[in-house]
């Protein structure tokens, strides 16, 4: 019995020192995930994460940006055009102010011929215009086809000896805004910068376009100078056909202005009427039928006035 018993806790004491040796063995297969062999196992080296370049513990590299795509090349600005006659000096193509024409911003002279205009800024004197407005054309006078042809300006007949002036003559000094005498040179600078259309001159003439006399504008003008200096003009009204509308408004006017003309004659083409004044001022109105440069037939209405 007692053999059986020895036996027995001998059994017992050599199973108890088995399971902690079984137990580590199965601890070690667990961690060689099941491989045989009760050595450790080395560790794999995890693969390389991505942009290493075969590294395994690099990090990864940073990205690189995207390029910019290059911007579009700014436009040229387109050159502006230079002001006529500017040469380049790059005051842009901005178009100039047209010049408001004389007698637009006043009533009229009032019923006196030679009322002073109204005075815009008009182009430079010729000479002095740098560039920007060229001094009108010097030559033998316009190319005006409903005008008569060329003539030397026509003076009325002196009054009678027995004549003598009227009381109520208003004596004429200015001839648009020019003291009558002025010189030719100083005429034509004054008239250039109080903003008149002048379309051209020669020695003695000075030709001007719609031009306002009297309350009316009148197509076409003249300045007549004699050894240099202003002494008469002419104002010329045109239809083609028969109209003494504005011959009959001008004679009520300078009726009313400067008394009972001193002479009417009715001549074979029309009428012709005449004021004297003294110093030998005169004022002739004349209204009659003439050919014209152009060879046709056409109605006048003639002002003119001076010394």
């Amino acid at each position: 019995m007692k053999k059986i018993l020895r036996t027995v806790a001998i059994m017992l004491i050599c199973g108890a020192l088995a399971i902690p040796s079984v137990d580590a063995q199965s601890r070690g297969r667990g961690r060689n995930g099941g491989g045989g062999g009760g050595g450790r196992t080395t560790t794999t080296t995890p693969a390389s994460r991505p942009g290493g370049g075969g590294r395994g513990n690099n990090r990864p590299a940073t990205p690189t940006a995207p390029s910019q795509p290059n911007r579009p090349a700014q436009p040229t600005q387109p050159t502006q055009p230079s002001r006529p006659g500017n040469s380049g000096h790059g005051n842009g193509g901005r178009p100039q102010t047209p010049n408001t024409r004389p007698g637009h911003s006043n009533g009229g002279g009032g019923g006196q011929p030679g009322y002073r205009p109204s005075g815009p800024t008009g182009p430079s004197r010729p000479g002095y215009d740098h560039g920007h407005h060229p001094a009108p054309p010097h030559h033998c006078g316009p190319v005006r086809p409903n005008m008569p042809p060329p003539r030397p300006f026509y003076r009325p007949a002196p009054p009678p000896p027995t004549w003598h002036p009227s009381p109520c003559w208003n004596p004429i000094h200015t001839i648009l805004g020019i003291t009558i005498g002025s010189a030719f040179n100083y005429t034509l600078n004054t008239l250039l910068n109080t903003g008149y259309v002048i379309t051209s001159y020669t020695n003695d003439i000075i030709y001007l376009d719609n031009v306002r006399m009297l309350n009316m504008y009148w197509p076409d003008a003249m300045l007549y100078f004699n050894g240099g200096n202003l002494y008469a003009s002419r104002f010329v009204y045109s239809t083609s056909g028969p109209d003494t509308s504005r011959y009959d408004m001008i004679y009520t006017s300078l009726l009313r202005t400067y008394g009972a003309p001193v002479s009417v004659n009715n001549t074979g083409m029309g009428i012709e009427t005449t004021w004297w004044g003294p110093g030998n001022q005169f004022i002739n109105l004349i209204y009659g039928s003439d050919y014209s440069s152009a060879g046709y037939l056409r109605y006048y209405t003639v002002l003119s006035f001076g010394n």
